[in-house]
């Protein structure tokens, strides 16, 4: 289950996401961490915070020169390869975890 593999930090389990969700369109899990808010300031005023990055096939394309690939995205269901995020961000989507995704700020 979600639970048990946040609980363990199982990898394996979340390549495998990550992969199945590519194969059924490499923009999905991109969309999805755009959706919990990676890739743009958590918007905090008082903070001057980066946006980190969500990579895509159009990024890797325009900064590689070469087409996204599974492990591409494998590596980002881990937090691996391309992606950038800020301890921001990633307190903000722990919040949202027990909530039932409510962004709470």
């Amino acid at each position: 289950t979600l639970v048990e593999a946040l609980m363990a930090s199982c990898n394996t389990c979340f390549y495998e996401v990550a992969y199945q969700l590519n194969e059924a369109d490499p923009l999905l899990l991109p969309q999805m961490a755009r959706l919990f808010g990676f890739g743009t300031p958590a918007g905090i005023d008082a903070l001057q915070e980066a946006a980190g990055l969500v990579p895509d096939p159009e990024y890797k394309l325009s900064v590689q020169g070469t087409l996204w690939e599974a492990g591409d995205a494998v590596n980002m269901g881990i937090g691996q390869g391309f992606v950038l995020v800020t301890p921001l961000q990633l307190a903000q989507v722990i919040g949202y975890l027990p909530f039932s995704c409510v962004n709470i700020r």
